[in-house]
């Protein structure tokens, strides 16, 4: 088969991208099945290119489910793995929350496998004739790429359900050892930490928006801001990922109302889309977690972008996208080699350095340094209650 025909039949020459690549490697036994049942090379073309891009996108499918499964059992402190062991030591009462979050997601993974394997077996379904025991002409390849699939798949249920079974037993360990009594010190403790939370992200508020404001309006000296001293080159340059500082800044006492529509006038498209919807929707972020569906649009997703870019590259760091978690974004966990000690110990957000922590951000020694920041973040409230 001559390498100009065998493009005909929609074979790549010096393939890069994984999906071609793969389209290359099962040619030859679609082409031996099928050709025969077709017997021209544009229609046999057009059901490769279809049949190519449905097993790569399952294929793909799979494996990322896959990925996704192993990191939820892995050994970083946010992952389950440690709670998978047969004598596991159960660390404190915080241990529920980390297996009730895991539980959670390998129950959401457990949901898109049996999704996953449902459009797997009906598809194989339709290869057969009439009754299910005899396959059509030619679809002896799509057969066998089902197969192997719908076994990968099994296998990795079997792996889930496996795991869940043990999450199971080990969160009813952790409930036999520390029981939770709300009592009336636990109580005031917990008043006091949310007001002292407040407080931070009061504080954390008004600094972001002096910074916008001393970069827009460097000469208003601490007076307030009018149309005369903004710096319409410096508003036009801020940066959209800047969005909740410039909000901030809009919503400060010494913004007045001129000032603002006339920031909001030079603000890039992007940047003004952004804070016009954090205006209407702001408030719901109050409880999120990293896990909000307004994505890109959630403060809380950017907040600890930024603090993650603060402790792996110095101070003033920004994040170039609003995801941080490894099992979204891909990169590796922060190191205790790379984590910036002086961010770290001027850190007072105790609520997004826990997400960072739960999310599996650092390695398990740089874990263990964050939560010794945490401990002493929630000590000085415990020592100012008293």
């Amino acid at each position: 088969m001559s390498e100009k025909y065998k493009v005909k039949l929609g074979w790549t020459p010096r393939p890069v991208h994984p999906k071609t690549k793969y389209a290359n490697s099962i040619l030859p036994t679609v082409h031996k099945e099928y050709f025969p049942v077709c017997q021209r090379p544009d229609k046999f073309k057009e059901f490769f290119l279809q049949e190519r891009n449905r097993q790569f996108d399952l294929k793909t499918k799979a494996e990322k489910l896959s990925s996704q499964v192993e990191f939820v059992r892995g050994n970083n402190p946010a992952a389950a793995g440690r709670f998978l062991a047969e004598n596991f030591v159960a660390k404190g009462k915080q241990d529920r929350s980390t297996i009730e979050r895991n539980i959670k997601k390998l129950k959401d993974k457990q949901e898109e496998a049996a999704k996953l394997q449902d459009e797997l077996e009906k598809h194989d379904n339709s290869l057969f004739k009439p009754g299910g025991r005899f396959l059509l002409r030619g679809r002896g390849q799509s057969h066998a790429s089902n197969a192997l699939q719908l076994e990968n798949i099994r296998t990795l249920q079997r792996s889930i359900s496996s795991a869940l079974e043990k999450l199971e037993g080990a969160l009813q360990k952790v409930l036999r050892l520390y029981p939770y009594q709300e009592t009336a010190k636990q109580s005031r403790k917990d008043k006091v930490q949310r007001r002292k939370k407040v407080k931070r992200r009061e504080n954390r508020k008004e600094q972001g928006a002096k910074e916008i404001l001393d970069a827009i309006a460097p000469n208003r000296k601490g007076g307030p801001v009018t149309p005369a001293n903004i710096d319409t080159a410096a508003v036009k340059g801020l940066s959209h990922r800047l969005f909740v500082r410039i909000f901030n800044a809009l919503e400060h006492e010494q913004m007045t109302t001129e000032g603002k529509d006339k920031i909001l006038k030079n603000l890039s498209s992007t940047c003004r889309r952004l804070v016009n919807q954090l205006a209407s929707k702001g408030p719901l972020h109050a409880d999120c977690i990293g896990y909000c569906e307004a994505d890109e649009e959630c403060p809380v997703n950017w907040e600890c972008a930024h603090l993650l870019a603060e402790l792996e590259l110095g101070p003033g760091a920004l994040a170039q996208t609003h995801r941080f978690a490894p099992w979204e974004t891909g990169q590796a966990q922060v190191g205790l080699q790379d984590l910036n000690m002086d961010v770290l110990k001027k850190c007072t957000d105790a609520k997004t350095l826990q997400i960072l922590d739960d999310n599996g951000c650092f390695d398990m020694e740089a874990s263990e340094v964050v939560c010794a920041k945490l401990a002493q973040l929630e000590g000085e409230c415990d020592c100012e209650s008293d």
